[in-house]
């Protein structure tokens, strides 16, 4: 049996033997494949994380590589899925030759089944956002149609059942990608980037690339191309990128005084709440909580809002980014922990600031700040049915007597916290079935017909 675990230690490339010998032992490799894989996720290298995977791919194949991975829960290192993707579109288009990846749209099995696994939580879904865009980059054109149609071929590529999330995270990569696209596009020294090797540093495109507002307006254009719940999944991606490299790259939140406006940076920006969601992000703790007692997005300083569409994406980030406490402890930790009930952050004493707004559309506002709330918690997944259904019926308990809300309503936003933080508990779609339905209704905003379709929490029928 050949046996590979006396890898050259001094060097950063392991093919240090024959890379084009398709032997497959059943264990050894596998074996050597983790440990080859910890070493390279140490060093932090890039080239040296593509080129172990080069090396195995021929001994265990891609579903081998996929197993050690996600077996030895390698998922949460480095955020190797993001590598992983690229890594694995890279090859599909290059590697034809190797039967599981002759197809460039296939998902390996390996990473599809464990998909429908909630135990490995969001983190297998990197690599679902890296293949996706990377996919949809490849195609190297800013071609709308040509991209979703892409999208969704590589979705449908596997034969199983894909759980709708499943589907709402390649349109989040796709997101991310449409930025590439626009950026590449653009400037031929980025093109050169992003169609080059995703193994060097130069593949952090996060941190290579300094995206433009010009390329943004392009990218949200690409964004555009499905219904309005899709739509939201791909801004969500597309903001996330380009908020998150003007962090990354030049520190540009931690740059700001005090003063700076947090409500005035999305205003102008179609998919608001996508933006938002992620500006909010990086407000400090002391910004957030004093912009909600100052002004929980009922104006913009420095500019207007647009339409009401654009504060109530303001509402989304601002909840989404300061309800916190349920998210991070998951309130029952709390209770169990001796902090009593009276001492945690009440969503009802949140979100009631905008039942007394004096506005007409205060309710939507109130739905809003309630489903942005909930998001978060979904977003991290929930660890059992009861707690959020617990944690929700605040609501009803304290709006039922209401004079100016009323059971009905109180009703109505327990409903909507419930629905929003069990998104991913119990799924009620997969993507076949999903697709089917939304082609029976009119219109492009699915989910204002059926709260069911919204996808990964995003409530577009109260958004827009």
């Amino acid at each position: 049996m050949r046996n590979d675990s006396n890898l050259d230690e001094n060097t950063n490339s392991f093919y240090s033997k024959n890379p084009n010998t398709h032997l497959a032992p059943p264990i050894q490799p596998i074996c050597n494949l983790e440990c080859a894989l910890k070493k390279a996720l140490e060093s932090k290298n890039r080239r040296q994380i593509c080129d172990t995977l080069d090396y195995f791919l021929g001994h265990v194949g891609m579903n081998g590589i996929f197993q050690v991975v996600l077996e030895k829960e390698l998922i949460f290192r480095m955020d190797i899925g993001h590598i992983l993707g690229q890594w694995f579109i890279q090859n599909a288009n290059t590697h034809t030759d190797l039967k599981e990846i002759e197809d460039a749209y296939k998902m390996p099995t390996a990473t599809a089944t464990a998909m429908n696994d909630c135990s490995l939580g969001e983190e297998i879904y990197s690599f679902v956002h890296s293949s996706s865009w990377s996919s949809a980059v490849s195609l190297d054109t800013a071609d709308k149609s040509q991209i979703w149609d892409h999208v969704f071929q590589f979705v449908e590529s596997y034969a199983g059942k894909i759980p709708i999330d499943v589907f709402s995270h390649a349109l989040h990569g796709m997101g991310h990608g449409a930025l590439f696209i626009a950026a590449s596009q653009s400037d031929d020294a980025i093109h050169e980037i992003i169609q080059g090797d995703v193994c060097t540093d130069a593949g952090d495109y996060d941190m290579s690339i300094e995206f433009t507002e010009s390329q943004l307006e392009t990218a949200l254009d690409i964004c555009s191309g499905g219904t309005m719940e899709m739509n939201y999944m791909c801004a969500s991606g597309l903001f996330m990128t380009y908020w998150t490299a003007k962090q990354m790259k030049t520190g540009y939140f931690n740059k700001q005084d005090f003063d700076f406006s947090y409500v005035s940076t999305c205003h102008r920006f179609p998919y608001p709440a996508a933006c938002y969601r992620w500006t909010f992000r990086y407000a400090t703790d002391e910004q957030i909580e004093e912009t909600w007692k100052k002004d929980p997005c009922n104006s913009a300083e420095g500019g207007e809002f647009l339409s009401e569409v654009q504060r109530r994406g303001c509402i989304w980030g601002l909840a989404t980014n300061i309800y916190t406490v349920y998210d991070k402890s998951y309130f029952e930790q709390q209770r169990l922990e001796g902090v009593a009930d009276a001492e945690i952050f009440s969503l009802v004493s949140y979100c009631d600031v905008y039942t007394k707004s004096g506005r007409e559309s205060w309710k939507k506002d109130w739905l809003v700040c309630i489903a942005a709330s909930m998001e978060a918690i979904a977003f991290d997944g929930v660890p059992n049915e009861m707690l959020p259904r617990r944690h929700c019926s605040q609501i009803y308990k304290h709006y039922k007597s209401d004079r100016e809300l009323g059971e009905i309503v109180a009703k109505e936003g327990e409903k909507m916290c419930v629905d929003v933080a069990l998104t991913h508990y119990n799924q009620e779609w997969d993507w076949r079935a999903y697709k089917n339905r939304i082609a029976e209704i009119t219109g492009n905003n699915k989910c204002a017909v059926d709260g069911s379709l919204c996808l990964h929490g995003w409530r577009v029928d109260v958004l827009e």
